[in-house]
């Protein structure tokens, strides 16, 4: 890692909150049952709320209603949703990045359309357990929101040049900083000590072809990325369209052809389930 990386990567923004430690401490330990899960969340009342309206969202789509934390873990098991836990903390956890500098309501607009685009595209592929492709669609520009907090002037030297010379982001940021935002994005998820299936998902999600152990999931997330800018084309943090690397659709074997499908579902259910996370 990169001493600018380690400098910037403060105890403050690689600590998460104390529900998701326990609740990730539960889910190792044997002897934990679904209902000391539910005593976990149900310290947060806020929380607990939240994370009902989002399993009770057509985002599941689930026949019967579900009223309790328990039988939302009964239902959807304590991983899943130990990671709804998370991606909401997350959500909470950038407060106060100037406004002139990124929309963050619109930043997190992206995430959310990048998680469910990455969701669907996996439930296409039928590669089993989709929820850490939405929790990595989400966090998969987690690293620009730390260069906005800690970084602001440097950032707006990035923007200023994006818009002179038209490059990507991702590129223009190592001419800047000499690392970019999947870079500390991906330091801070490794500090997190999330799955390497998601760190590598979201950290190869400009260069798919890169990643060593998921280049699937990675691919997916590329693809997820393209797809909500689409749907967001004037979210300030990403100035130009994210390049497409077309040896992608070869990497994950999907054919062009789903993209117009997985983008209408995401139309569909978007906003919806971004008044699930953000309101």
């Amino acid at each position: 890692m990169p001493a600018k990386i380690d400098d910037i990567l403060d105890e403050d923004i690689t600590s998460l909150p104390a529900v998701y430690y326990k609740l990730r401490e539960a889910f190792l330990d044997p002897e934990c049952s679904y209902k000391d899960c539910a005593k976990i969340i149900s310290l947060e009342p806020g929380l607990a709320a939240r994370l009902l309206r989002i399993v009770n969202s057509s985002f599941y789509g689930f026949s019967e209603k579900i009223e309790t934390i328990y039988h939302a873990l009964s239902i959807i098991g304590v991983d899943h949703l130990n990671n709804l836990v998370l991606a909401t903390a997350v959500i909470n956890k950038f407060k106060g990045i100037p406004e002139e500098l990124v929309d963050m309501k619109s930043f997190w607009r992206h995430g959310v359309a990048c998680g469910m685009a990455a969701r669907e595209i996996g439930e296409r592929k039928k590669t089993g357990n989709t929820e850490p492709l939405y929790l990595a669609g989400l966090l998969h520009d987690i690293g620009s929101l730390i260069i906005y907090n800690k970084l602001p002037n440097k950032a707006k030297d990035v923007f200023t040049l994006c818009e002179q010379t038209e490059e990507p982001l991702f590129q223009v940021e190592y001419k800047v900083m000499g690392f970019n935002h999947t870079d500390i994005g991906s330091a801070l998820l490794k500090a997190w000590k999330l799955p390497m299936r998601l760190v590598e998902a979201a950290s190869f999600h400009h260069h798919p072809l890169q990643a060593k152990e998921f280049p699937i999931e990675a691919g997916m997330v590329h693809l997820a990325d393209i797809i909500a800018y689409e749907l967001n084309p004037n979210c300030k943090a990403e100035p130009l369209p994210p390049p497409l690397e077309e040896e992608v659709w070869k990497q994950i074997d999907m054919p062009p052809a789903v993209l117009p499908s997985v983008q209408d579902y995401i139309e569909i259910a978007f906003e919806e389930t971004v008044s699930m996370f953000l309101d």
